[in-house]
């Protein structure tokens, strides 16, 4: 599916919108701005296949985020809500089941939720959301990360200056995930070396 298409598939989402879906996502907690400012999210039905999703009529009502950024930008930008609130191109579809704190992305391509300053210009601690719903609920600031691969979760909090956890548990969880070495290189001895 091109952006182009993925584009097209939020858009729809967000057209056939009635009053109940923004009433709900008021009610989840999600400021205004990100619902009919700058339409960021919306509700709509599918399911659930393992890490993905794909939309469903007869599937369950979800709310669905429109990952936005620039193709070649992985995490930093020097105007971070620029990208999430200023109609950058959608790299992905993240739908979630709030109910049961339970999302997929529709084809894996976007591995976090929102975007942080340059690191080496020393920002502010960067906050992370255990959910995209909370995210969502932060009006889109911090970040969410989507993937479940620890190595890939490393990576990305190991380019960050500080992180502020939600609560005592999270911050022990990101402390863990950035202490440890999860993968390394492999190292191979020269022959010539060994001789």
């Amino acid at each position: 599916m091109s952006l182009s298409q993925l584009e097209n598939e939020f858009i729809a989402l967000r057209d056939r919108m009635v009053s109940e879906d923004f009433a709900a996502l008021a009610r989840l907690g999600v400021p205004d701005e990100l619902t009919r400012t700058f339409a960021v999210v919306a509700v709509g039905r599918g399911v659930f296949d393992g890490e993905l999703w794909r939309p469903d009529e007869d599937g369950r009502r979800l709310v669905v985020i429109a990952v936005r950024g620039e193709s070649g930008i992985e995490l930093e930008f020097p105007l971070p809500d620029a990208l999430i609130r200023c109609g950058a191109e959608i790299l992905d579809l993240v739908a979630i089941a709030p109910r049961e704190n339970r999302w997929a992305t529709r084809f894996g391509a976007a591995c976090h939720l929102g975007y942080v300053p340059p690191q080496f210009a020393d920002p502010a601690p960067t906050r992370i959301h255990r959910s995209p719903i909370g995210w969502l609920r932060a009006g889109g600031q911090g970040l969410c990360l989507l993937t479940r691969r620890p190595a890939e979760q490393q990576d990305l909090l190991l380019r960050l200056r500080a992180l502020i956890g939600e609560d005592i548990e999270h911050g022990e969880e990101l402390q863990a995930l950035v202490s440890r070495p999860l993968s390394g290189p492999c190292v191979f001895v020269a022959q010539s070396a060994a001789a």
